[in-house]
């Protein structure tokens, strides 16, 4: 299951806590809203999160196909976003979907990955096939001042008022 959201802007982002089905429907039924009436290009995937989160991950991997062959049919790319896990990791996660869909794209949120102590990764030679092959096309820059898997500090903080160093992540971009 995944959970099923629409938001605004040039992107939208699409979460959901619905049985697949449904949720592919929801999805097919939306994406005519995303992309005609707020005109975005982009479409955010929660792949997993919450409490059922990546129990059963391997449904959501397969899922992930049938979702995007919908976005791009409309012109919309999908980026699936590192968010929360209750049994594995985002970063984990990332690399399976990377190694069954070589073409995917993603969103990297800052809070997410800190929040599984993972923001360090991004910088490591071992993930750099996120930033250089261009998989990572969009960001979610916030701060997190909570520890590992700290689900009662999991809210979005002002950048300094957490563990991201602004600059180290920038110069990343830049790179």
């Amino acid at each position: 299951m995944f959970f099923l959201l629409i938001g605004y802007f040039r992107q939208a982002v699409i979460c959901c806590y619905l049985p697949v089905l449904t949720a592919e429907n929801k999805f097919a039924q939306n994406r005519n809203i995303v992309k005609n009436s707020i005109c975005a290009e982009k479409m955010v995937l929660h792949l997993w999160g919450g409490l059922a989160s990546d129990s059963n991950f391997e449904s959501n991997l397969n899922a992930y196909q049938h979702l995007n062959v919908i976005a791009l049919r409309y012109g919309l790319d999908l980026l699936v976003e590192n968010v929360v896990c209750n049994v594995e990791n985002p970063m984990k996660h990332l690399r399976e979907l990377k190694e069954k869909y070589p073409e995917i794209y993603f969103v990297f949120d800052t809070k997410m990955a800190a929040f599984h102590e993972q923001l360090n990764l991004l910088y490591e030679a071992d993930y750099a096939w996120l930033w250089k092959d261009g998989h990572i096309c969009h960001y979610h820059i916030n701060d997190y001042a909570g520890g590992y898997m700290d689900w009662s500090n999991l809210r979005t903080l002002p950048i300094g008022k957490g563990r991201l160093i602004l600059n180290d992540f920038l110069s990343l971009l830049i790179r």
